[in-house]
């Protein structure tokens, strides 16, 4: 009897290496015999093939961020030797998932207990139940043969920390002002900016990280000072408590210093003109308020600066301006510290007066008579000076004073009248230009003596009637013409124009020569010159006289009174006009009256005097025979 033999028909094989795919069902086989069993009928039944997939393991690791649901797979590792059939894996090309109710599963709900919206359990490593989803196993054609095997995923799940984002609070000061304790701990506080994760909010998270350790404000002073200079700073922390679920990362604050306010006065100060300007600065008084933080300790280094005073001093600072008054600003800086830059400086206004220079000197005259006098002038502060008037000027300053009798003195000595050009006759004690001039004088000259004329005795007026019994038109007196007084009489002179001279005098004019005079408040009385007074039909002119007359010595006669108003180019006031027979008396009765007294003594009160004698003249029936001598009140009589 022969062998039965068999031969197997089938796809599932590929070659004699290679199966197939596996596949639902398997493949059939076909069997047929090739040789009978002698006495046997024997019938061959097919049958099916079934493969199974070739189980294999990858290894493999899924990241997430914590509170994040982004999930990253790293590359996959698979052993060379656990595929088959020349197969091939694309590691990238692998799908993973995760299985759910795994052992990440139930941490991330545990975690979801604690976190209301939570999306990730908290950071750390978990063993991981991953599912391969397919794709990445192919043929060595390149055709998918993923369906050929049963895949394990082995690996871990790891949650990352989050990235937490805290800044430390801004803080600021002024200069030499402390980080005051409570807001200074308030500063060092910090805020959370960003990064809050998995449901928590930024105060729980905060609550978690609690305090920063080792604050650093690097404003803050050293040495005993408050702070630092003007500027910025950084303030500084670190992390204390450790968050599982965070990584901190801490930005600086910063601590800014704001400059303090630094004040300079500066007293106003006044100087003589001519004063050096190194001499002015030695006089000139600052200070400042302000200094802090331990600079006051340093005072010594400031330096103050005043310009040319506003313009005070000229000509790069070698001369003083003119008297007058200056605005200067004082400016500071440092010698050589430089705490100054933290300062915002203001004030150092103040003002510079220069005053004019006192000049002082003697005039001696000597004579036979008052048209020889020769003049000899001394400075009594330096008697031996070759030059005492302009030797006591400055910057090579000169003037050239002319001088004239002026006026007997009790003594029969007479008075000296000063000149200066563009000034005219001068007053001791005031000012001209930029010098105060003050001088007293003494003339010695042998004249003879002529007697006062007397003046009729004429019966007193009733006040204010307007009317006068008129003194006779010539008085009974040797008559006293220009030609016949060059020099000083004790008479006042009155001549009639041309008819003196052998003409025909016109009969609205009429001119006599009187002593003028000016009464302080302190009731002293000081002479103004002698002025020749012209009378004429609408108009009163005064003008400088060359002759000398004494202050009258006349008695009161009568009396005549006017209240009146005058006006000059320098405004109007209310005045009363005196005539005591002798004397014609000028008086203010308001401010306006006395500041215009005031304003005129300048130029000698001339155009009141002319005012005030046209009303005498022309309401109170005078006529220039009638007065002795003219004067006038800066107050009440």
């Amino acid at each position: 009897m022969e062998d039965l033999k068999l031969t197997y028909t089938t796809e599932a094989y590929k070659d004699d290496t290679h199966t197939n795919d596996v596949k639902d069902g398997g493949y059939t086989l076909d069997v047929e015999k090739t040789a009978d069993l002698g006495d046997y009928d024997v019938t061959v039944n097919g049958s099916n093939v079934i493969l199974n997939p070739k189980a294999i393991t990858i290894r493999n690791t899924m990241t997430q961020q914590y509170g994040s649901p982004e999930k990253t797979f790293s590359e996959a590792t698979v052993p060379a030797d656990q595929l088959a059939n020349g197969d091939r894996i694309s590691t990238k090309d692998l799908k993973f998932g995760i299985v759910s109710g795994g052992k990440y599963d139930t941490s991330l709900k545990e975690n979801q207990a604690k976190h209301e919206g939570a999306v990730s359990a908290d950071a750390g490593t978990y063993w991981g139940e991953l599912t391969h989803t397919g794709g990445g196993i192919t043929h060595e054609d390149g055709t998918d043969a993923y369906k050929n095997y049963k895949v394990t995923v082995e690996g871990d799940i790891i949650v990352t920390p989050a990235d937490l984002t805290v800044k430390i609070n801004d803080a600021s000061t002024q200069y030499g002002t402390p980080f005051d304790e409570e807001s200074g701990k308030k500063s060092y506080d910090y805020t959370v900016v960003s990064g809050n994760a998995n449901g928590e909010t930024k105060a729980e998270v905060k609550d978690l990280l609690g305090q920063l350790k080792n604050y650093k404000n690097a404003g803050v002073g050293d040495n005993g000072r408050a702070t630092k200079d003007v500027g910025s700073y950084d303030i500084t922390g670190e992390q204390d408590n450790k968050l599982t679920n965070y990584t901190v990362k801490i930005e600086d604050g910063t601590a800014t210093i704001t400059k303090a306010p630094l004040e300079i006065t500066t007293k106003d100060v006044s100087v003589d003109y001519g004063t050096a300007y190194g001499t002015m600065v030695g006089k000139t008084v600052s200070l400042v308020d302000g200094l802090t933080n331990g600079d006051a300790e340093k005072a010594s280094d400031l330096s103050y600066n005043y310009g040319n005073y506003g313009g005070g001093y000229i000509e790069n600072n070698t001369k003083t301006n003119h008297v007058g008054g200056y605005d200067f600003k004082t400016t500071v800086s440092n010698k050589s510290e430089d705490f100054l830059k933290n300062y915002t400086i203001s004030g150092g206004d103040a003002r510079l007066t220069i005053n004019p220079k006192d000049v002082y000197f003697h005039v001696d005259g000597n004579g036979n008579t008052l048209g020889d006098v020769v003049y000899t002038v001394t400075d009594p502060n330096n008697p031996s000076s070759p030059d005492p008037i302009n030797g006591q000027l400055v910057y090579g300053e000169t003037v050239t004073p002319s001088y004239m009798p002026d006026g007997r003195l009790p003594n029969g000595h007479y008075g000296v009248s000063t000149s200066l050009p563009g000034y005219g006759p001068i007053d001791s004690g005031k000012v001209y230009g930029n010098y105060r001039y003050h001088y007293d004088s003494d003339i010695t000259v042998n004249l003879p003596s002529k007697p006062d004329i007397v003046p009729p005795v004429n019966p007193p007026v009733t006040p204010g009637t307007g009317t006068v019994t008129p003194l006779p038109e010539t008085p009974e007196n040797t008559p006293n013409t220009p030609e016949d007084t060059t020099e000083t009489t004790g008479h006042k002179t009155v001549w009639d124009g041309d008819r003196d001279r052998g003409g025909d005098r016109p009969e609205d004019k009429r001119v006599v020569t009187l002593p003028f005079f000016k009464v302080l408040e302190d009731k002293t009385t000081h002479r103004y010159g002698t002025y020749d007074v012209a009378k004429r039909t609408t108009e009163v002119k005064i003008a400088p006289s060359a002759q000398v007359l004494p202050e009258p010595n006349q008695p009161a006669t009568q009396y005549r009174e006017l209240d009146t108003e005058l006006t000059t180019d320098k405004g109007t006031g209310e005045f009363t006009l005196k005539y005591n027979g002798s004397r014609f008396t000028i008086l203010p009765d308001d401010d306006a009256a006395t500041q215009l007294i005031v304003v005129g003594d300048e130029t000698k009160n001339r155009d009141l005097f002319e005012k005030a004698l046209h009303v005498a003249f022309t309401k109170m029936g005078l006529e220039v025979a009638d007065l002795d001598g003219v004067y006038i009140h800066f107050g009440k009589e």
